[in-house]
């Protein structure tokens, strides 16, 4: 026991030593211990010198993983950040060709130095509500001039024309055909304000024939297609109407 105590004594004395543990099997297992026991005598009076050491080898360990794993996540940011360009280059351009869309299917007059798309969009709000307020007047229109029609001229589009004043307003290939019956023991219908009512409205005459029959006159007046077809049901009633009350006021006048 004393000659090992004095074999180790001159630690203190010598520059470096080398500390060997007489175990070969334990420094297989544990090469990480004798690599760090290889150190100055001067260090074994300041034991935080191995620590550091220690800590120094397990942080650029540590430090060469993060730096694969920052490399990994670099490409993978960079895969993401290019599919949300292409997305987002994909919705501008659907939207693009959408509000294009729009602009042709919305008059100038609502779009007129509108520049930004809120107001373009604003502009096609209004042109739709008009159209639709457009469209409830025609309706309305429409209603009261077939409830007026039945409750004047039941008969007024019987083709027998049994009535000696009568008004007959229906499609043909040009447009519209009227045909007018006035009794000849009565006053004659004035043409020129049956032409009148028909340029009021819109439309134009393409021709005209006459014929009597039973002492009734009947006038065959051609007018041609209007533009605006949608409005053909309204013009017939409204035309029809107008004519006929003509008649009637000419009758009652004479």
């Amino acid at each position: 026991m004393n000659n090992l105590t004095a074999d180790l004594l001159p630690l203190h004395h010598s520059d470096e030593l080398l500390f060997q543990i007489p175990l070969i099997s334990y420094q297989q297992e544990h090469p990480i211990q004798q690599e760090v026991l290889l150190i100055n005598p001067s260090d074994c009076t300041n034991p935080s010198v191995k620590v550091d050491k220690i800590q120094r080898k397990h942080r650029c360990k540590s430090f060469e993983t993060s730096n694969n794993r920052g490399e990994g996540g670099e490409v993978d940011n960079k895969k993401m950040k290019t599919t949300h360009r292409e997305v987002e280059r994909q919705r501008r351009q659907e939207m693009a060709n959408l509000y294009g869309s729009l602009r042709s299917l919305v008059p100038r007059e609502y779009l007129k130095g509108k520049r930004s798309i809120s107001d373009q969009i604003n502009g096609a709000t209004h042109y739709v509500r008009h159209q639709q307020k457009k469209i409830k007047e025609l309706l309305d229109r429409r209603d009261g001039l077939k409830r007026m029609l039945n409750s004047s001229t039941p008969n007024v589009e019987n083709r027998n024309f049994c009535s000696p004043n009568c008004v007959v307003v229906q499609p043909s290939f040009a447009g519209l055909e009227i045909i007018i019956g006035c009794s000849l023991k009565t006053t004659s219908l004035p043409l020129s304000k049956v032409f009148g009512v028909l340029i009021e409205e819109g439309l134009g005459v393409i021709s005209y024939a006459s014929t009597t029959v039973n002492e009734i006159s009947f006038h065959s007046i051609q007018s041609e297609k209007s533009e605006t077809l949608h409005k053909i049901e309204v013009l017939t009633l409204q035309i029809c109407v107008r004519v006929f009350n003509l008649a009637l006021d000419l009758k009652r006048t004479y």
